[in-house]
């Protein structure tokens, strides 16, 4: 190895910034070798199963909200509301939760987070009055379940992945979409032969059984091999001369304040995408299932149309994760936008021609345009985004996210209330995506992704 080199792991995006700062005009190379088998795949499937949980739990309210709404005396916007309710006690607690990690790590903050959802949904099946289920649903599951969700993992993935980085949190969050295939289905079974509180109570034992023991033996934060030595995607050597000072090279990546990175315009602008493209997507999640039962579709086929939905996503998160390394989060996520939005359409055109081909035809394409949505909030944050403190950071931007699904959740119910039609609250989703667009451009995760691209890391 020649005189000066350093062995390092496969530099982020920031790392090779800070690195052409502290040894200017010096070239760099990189020698890749690949470990007989990478750890970090293990992590993905642990949070790809924890995702599925996660999103499980939250799609599986619109099921719950047809069962519940003709059981009890409760207004639309009023029984939304508990949705609403869970989202927003997920904006309070994400920060908080990301703040834990950043000091505890994460084993210490999921497995809790597992054992209070498991008690929350438990508590559900005695509900008989609409403030305990915005108390057990609405605070206790919905703030807890927030633990095994994006924020933790999107910090373990931060840890474990660099280039590829896009394809393996589109594996990942392809679990949101088995999550719905299997919960939203399996709660409707449920509920049809054991009634409504047995389905709560197998979604608690679920998150005992399987998501505890799984997290508890599989979960680590960074990649070390048995050896003890650093194990990555890749390993770098990097050739300098003259040698680089690595505790400056690291102290220039840690000491990126908070105040620093939120008052970047590119925080703002991020902030911004997350929350237009949260309120479009869960006006839709929310209410989907109820707008189908009203046009006359069986509430176990309405179900399904949903957890088609949730699986055709899960196999496009992993093609728009992957299309993003290689084109931009940018472009990936606008070409996925407009094709949810397409599916949209086809819902509006549903309610004018009452034609139910336009019902498969809405599943396939907001399917197709959705999975782009969270693999782009995962991979481009994780670009944008320096410094020790990421995991709160990311707690915000997920913060900002339930806000706007709780809006999302709310504006739907609020609009069915007052005109008896979700028409307004759909055209509302399609503008929400569109400004969604804008902003990831004027965030512009494609900038801080240049460096390492054309690198060919």
């Amino acid at each position: 190895m020649p005189k000066g080199s350093i062995t390092i792991l496969l530099p982020d995006n920031h790392e090779i910034e800070a690195l052409s700062r502290l040894s200017p005009g010096k070239k760099v190379f990189y020698q890749r070798t690949c470990p007989h088998f990478f750890y970090g795949w293990v992590i993905v499937g642990l949070a790809f199963c924890s995702l599925a949980f996660w999103f499980g739990i939250r799609t599986s309210f619109s099921v719950f909200y047809v069962t519940l709404g003709a059981e009890f005396p409760w207004q639309p916007g009023a029984l939304a509301g508990a949705q609403s309710t869970a989202m927003i006690a997920a904006m309070v607690s994400a920060p908080m939760l990301g703040a834990l990690i950043d000091r505890f790590g994460p084993r210490k903050v999921i497995l809790p987070g597992v054992l209070i959802t498991a008690i929350g949904l438990a508590l559900c099946a005695t509900m008989t009055t609409l403030f305990e289920f915005y108390l057990y649903y609405g605070i206790i599951a919905g703030s807890a379940v927030t633990a095994v969700g994006v924020v933790a993992y999107s910090v373990v993935l931060r840890n474990w992945f660099q280039k590829k980085r896009g394809f393996a949190s589109g594996i990942a969050v392809s679990g949101m979409g088995i999550g719905m295939l299997c919960f939203v289905p399996l709660v409707q079974y449920s509920i049809i032969s054991w009634g409504w509180r047995n389905a709560y109570l197998l979604l608690s034992v679920f998150g005992l059984l399987c998501l505890f023991p799984a997290t508890f033996v599989l979960l680590r934060l960074k990649p070390v091999s048995k050896e003890g030595q650093p194990n990555a995607e890749r390993v770098g050597v990097i050739t300098t001369e003259p040698a680089i000072d690595r505790p400056a090279f690291r102290a220039s990546l840690s000491n990126i304040s908070l105040y620093e990175t939120v008052t970047q315009r590119a925080f703002w602008h991020f902030m911004l995408f997350s929350f237009f493209a949260s309120i479009g997507v869960y006006i839709i999640l929310v209410h989907s299932v109820k707008f189908l039962v009203d046009q006359g579709t069986d509430v176990m086929l309405a179900a399904m149309v949903l957890a088609v939905v949730g699986a055709i996503s899960s196999v496009f998160r992993i093609l728009w994760g992957w299309l993003s390394d290689r084109v931009g989060r940018e472009l990936a996520y606008t070409l996925g936008s407009m094709i949810a939005c397409l599916g949209i359409v086809c819902l509006l055109l549903r309610d004018m021609s009452g034609m139910a081909g336009f019902t498969y035809l809405f599943a396939l394409l907001f399917g197709i345009g959705w999975g782009a949505t969270a693999p782009s909030v995962m991979a481009s944050s994780a670009d944008i985004f320096d410094g020790r403190r990421y995991g709160f950071i990311f707690g915000l931007v997920q913060g900002v996210i339930n806000m706007a699904g709780a809006i999302g959740a709310w504006i739907g119910g609020a609009i069915f209330g007052r005109y008896q039609s979700y028409d307004i609250a759909f055209v509302l989703a399609v503008i929400a995506l569109g400004l969604s667009c804008l902003f990831i451009w004027m965030a512009a995760p494609r900038k801080k992704f240049a460096v390492a691209w054309k690198t060919g890391l």
